[in-house]
């Protein structure tokens, strides 16, 4: 399998021939890998090859491409910037922004060495893909291990809050939500001002500066609407309940917390 070395913003990249990418793997017997199987493979990616999986990572810079398809280094732990694979990938047609988040469907084919601009070597998995496809920081990072459907609504002097729905992950819960001014004035809702109460302990929001989640906008003109995420830390699959602060530019109005209890089932 031919190999050619393109350097990337912050490494060297191996990358191999699409030959073998732009055909169907040899059958494999073997189930796909598991999770732990994915783990250990890292590891030890020469006694896993030909094995098929399934991964998610984040993109180091921008992919390379030729006339035979598309060669990335991602990182399938980038909170932790380890766990680097090398994917090629033989449609050379697909688009994918720089530093993105990716899932990739594929092949083992055993282990990558190259050294990097440093003169330092770097090892990891090489992976022939079936199937690339951009996905995002809570599927690659964070997956959600429950959804909740909330679409709970309140409403005082015109200004709505609804709580569309709930995820739970391992490493952060996340409340989503719609804000609409139907008021007679400017309406402000803070995300620091939002409070969880669950079996007797408060948390406050916890900020994920990396997942790039939509963020409601503090202060809404009337007739405007806004939709984003709060994050949380990680929280019990238990009901819990939710308590945001508002507030109008209208004196006049005493606009009390919003509180929802959210069940989750």
């Amino acid at each position: 399998m031919k190999r050619k070395t393109l350097t990337l913003l912050v490494g060297l990249v191996m990358v191999f021939g699409l030959a073998a990418c732009g055909s169907t793997p040899a059958e494999n017997d073997q189930p796909p890998m598991t999770a732990e199987e994915i783990q250990k493979m890292h590891a030890d990616p020469d006694s896993y090859k030909g094995r098929e999986l399934t991964i998610y990572g984040k993109l180091l810079g921008a992919p390379e491409k030729d006339n035979d398809g598309i060669y990335f280094q991602m990182y399938c732990d980038p909170v932790n910037y380890s766990q680097s694979v090398i994917v090629g990938y033989g449609d050379p047609s697909l688009a994918l922004p720089a530093d993105c988040y990716v899932k990739v469907t594929g092949t083992v084919d055993g282990k990558f060495e190259a050294e990097n601009m440093l003169g330092g070597t770097v090892t990891g998995a090489q992976i022939i893909a079936t199937s690339v496809e951009e996905s995002n920081y809570a599927d690659a990072v964070a997956p959600t291990l429950k959804s909740t459907d909330v679409n709970q609504t309140q409403e005082q002097f015109g200004y709505r809050v609804t709580i569309q729905k709930v995820e739970f992950a391992e490493k952060e819960t996340r409340i989503y939500l719609c804000v609409t001014n139907n008021g007679s004035d400017k309406f402000s809702l803070y995300s620091f001002d939002a409070k969880i109460l669950q079996n007797g302990t408060q948390y406050s929001e916890a900020m994920n500066y990396d997942a790039g989640y939509p963020e409601i906008e503090d202060e809404l003109l009337v007739g405007a609407t806004t939709e984003g995420v709060i994050c949380f830390p990680a929280l019990e699959q238990a009901p819990f309940q939710l308590s945001l602060e508002a507030y109008s530019n209208n004196w006049q109005e005493t606009i009390e917390p919003f509180i929802f209890d959210i069940t989750v089932e």
